[in-house]
């Protein structure tokens, strides 16, 4: 921020990404704590920098069932909060921290998610994500909310 003052530049902070959570399997106030944090974030922020634009904070949904669930009850519930992902199907190292290749790969599907949101405007934009589902007998359907084409194999 000084060094693009120093250039009669301006600088704000448009959204930050956040990837934590793989120890907090239990915590049942996951979602309503990220929401406090990017707040608290928010307001620092924007003292800072004197911006007047709110920050986007974009998270990853994790493939562990209570923390996952939080973490999607997160960017369903607070308007400034989203998932750019999950982690499913990103290869790991030791099931928690990413390989470099998952890594690049969390890297632009952030990469995407800002685009959309914050540089396109997109507020509405969401992942891929299943929106309903049921179950009769042995067969499974998933209902899916609309993001281009969706084949599977």
């Amino acid at each position: 921020m000084r060094r693009a003052r120093e250039q009669f530049k301006h600088f704000k902070v448009r959204g930050i990404t956040w990837m934590q959570g793989e120890s907090d399997g239990a915590n049942a106030t996951y979602a309503a704590n990220m929401n406090t944090l990017l707040g608290s974030l928010n307001t620092d922020i924007k003292a800072t920098t004197l911006q007047s634009e709110d920050v986007w904070m974009l998270s990853y949904q994790l493939p562990r069932a209570k923390i996952g669930l939080e973490q999607l009850k997160a960017s369903d519930t607070y308007s400034k909060i989203r998932v750019a992902m999950p982690m499913y199907h990103l290869p790991t190292t030791d099931t928690v921290h990413l390989t470099a290749a998952s890594s690049k790969i969390a890297g632009a599907y952030f990469g995407l998610a800002y685009k959309a949101i914050v540089l396109d405007g997109n507020t509405s934009w969401q992942p891929l994500k299943c929106t309903a589902n049921s179950v009769a007998s042995t067969v499974i359907d998933l209902t899916y909310n609309p993001v281009g084409a969706l084949t599977l194999d």
